[in-house]
């Protein structure tokens, strides 16, 4: 009996809502296309912040560095970002690669980026 309960916990800890919330990797190469059609390519990483429940995101491009914060929603598998100067909104894809459109605001989603796993 007494071995029920570590088992019972770890099956609630597993099915939980914020164990789903933690299943985005950590680092990505991003590829991209720029609003004007040229491309990009760099990294992102992402820290998981349980008390916040929140991500917080870092892209490195060309030697820049962008920073930015945001939601995994499980139920829809969408990933909102809001970063220096935009906005950003990925679908989590069952291979683990993230597609999805930035832009200055929603109306200007103009930019593409797909995130491939590290």
């Amino acid at each position: 009996m007494r071995r029920i309960g570590p088992m019972l916990c770890l099956a609630v800890l597993l099915w939980s809502p914020l164990s789903h919330a933690q299943s985005l990797g950590e680092a990505y190469w991003v590829h991209g296309t720029n609003p004007d059609g040229s491309q990009y390519r760099g990294t992102v990483a992402l820290f998981y912040s349980p008390r916040l429940d929140a991500y917080s995101v870092t892209w490195q491009i060309a030697g820049e560095v962008w920073d930015g914060s945001g939601a995994f929603t499980p139920s829809a598998s969408t990933f909102e970002v809001s970063y220096d100067g935009g906005v950003a909104i990925y679908r989590l894809n069952p291979d683990g690669t993230l597609d999805g459109v930035w832009g200055a605001d929603a109306r200007s989603l103009t930019g593409r980026e797909i995130w491939f796993p590290r």
